[in-house]
């Protein structure tokens, strides 16, 4: 997975490595600890989208979960980027 944020444009992207027909548990949490999002996407192409406008700038953990596993990943989620 690959995790990015486009401040400028208010969305907060996932990019999945391969198709994922799953529900996929996706939690994106502050690097405090506060959770930000929590919930199921079922994916219907290789990208999940987020809209990030009510997203403060700083540093975030995506954490996505489904049959294979747990993937853990750090993002800027910045308007300098």
């Amino acid at each position: 997975y690959f995790v990015y944020s486009d401040a400028k444009g208010g969305e907060l992207s996932v990019v999945l490595q391969s198709m994922v027909y799953e529900k996929i548990h996706v939690e994106i949490v502050s690097f405090l600890g506060k959770i930000i999002f929590s919930g199921d996407i079922q994916p219907d192409s290789g990208r999940i989208n987020f809209n990030s406008t009510g997203i403060s700038e700083g540093i975030y953990i995506a954490r996505l979960t489904n049959s294979q596993g747990t993937v853990i990943k750090k993002f800027v989620n910045s308007s300098f980027l």
